[in-house]
């Protein structure tokens, strides 16, 4: 795809999926914090050195020509979205982006992984937001976000829910996070947590009981086991995989460490 393609579908894309309160964040190294602290908002130390924008107020033009340049001097990157699925193109550019700089195509199966977390923790919000405001009454969940979606879109802005994708990167590893603010049970986290790390001969077996089959979650896991086990086996790159919640937020985090001693 050439830039001024790629342009043009990412400027659609903001301008027709995006809610109000989608953002990316650039989080800048101590470098970067040093040349670019003049044009951080107010308030930014060298503790918190983030530039944050709207994402309907991205300049794609010079956002896709000057991204890869700005790399020398960030740590990070974080997008925030509330339907992350709408936001496919953006993020695909942003992970391709980044392995480009890192020089690491090797990993590029990790889009698969992000595209299934970003995924399973958009349902959860989604979800989350039928059963709190009681929309159900005998309609299953499925139902309702396939005949009544932008309602519960709208309602999950209302109640700030949103899933957020955060890429940390050197030429030592590689670290991308998939969060959201819906808890899921002890004993769903304790399933999915037994699961990960077994050898899986087939997608099937990456479907295990109810509890998998209510987080789409089978899938996602087939796709980092695999990728693990490839990643070790090819590269002799080390892995690992958590899922973990807090009061707030669920979270995933996958690692790929290119150097050995960094673990």
């Amino acid at each position: 795809m050439n830039a001024t393609t790629l342009i043009e579908e990412l400027k659609l894309e903001a301008e027709t999926g995006s809610c109000r309160n989608d953002r990316l964040t650039v989080i800048f190294n101590d470098h970067g914090y040093r040349k670019y602290r003049h044009q951080l908002p107010e308030g930014s130390n060298a503790g918190i050195p983030r530039y944050t924008i709207g994402i309907h107020s991205i300049n794609y033009a010079t956002f896709v020509t000057n991204l890869k340049s700005l790399f020398p001097f960030i740590k990070g990157l974080s997008l925030n979205v509330t339907v992350p699925q709408r936001r496919r193109k953006l993020v695909t550019f942003l992970n391709n982006t980044i392995l480009e700089y890192l020089g690491r195509c090797e990993i590029d199966n990790t889009h698969s992984i992000i595209s299934e977390l970003t995924a399973n923790a958009e349902r959860a919000n989604l979800e989350s937001v039928i059963s709190v405001n009681r929309m159900g009454r005998g309609i299953s969940a499925a139902e309702l976000l396939r005949t009544k979606r932008p309602e519960i879109v709208s309602r999950a802005e209302e109640m700030g829910k949103e899933v957020s994708i955060a890429w940390k990167f050197s030429n030592k590893i590689y670290k991308v996070e998939v969060r959201n603010n819906t808890i899921i049970s002890g004993y769903a986290l304790d399933a999915i947590r037994s699961k990960i790390g077994i050898e899986l001969n087939s997608l099937a077996e990456g479907y295990v009981g109810e509890v998998f089959d209510k987080l789409g979650a089978g899938l996602g896991l087939y796709f980092i086991n695999f990728f693990s086990e490839e990643m070790k086996e090819k590269y002799g790159f080390e892995t690992i995989f958590r899922i973990f919640t807090t009061e707030a937020n669920t979270s995933a985090t996958l690692t790929v460490f290119f150097v050995k001693n960094s673990l």
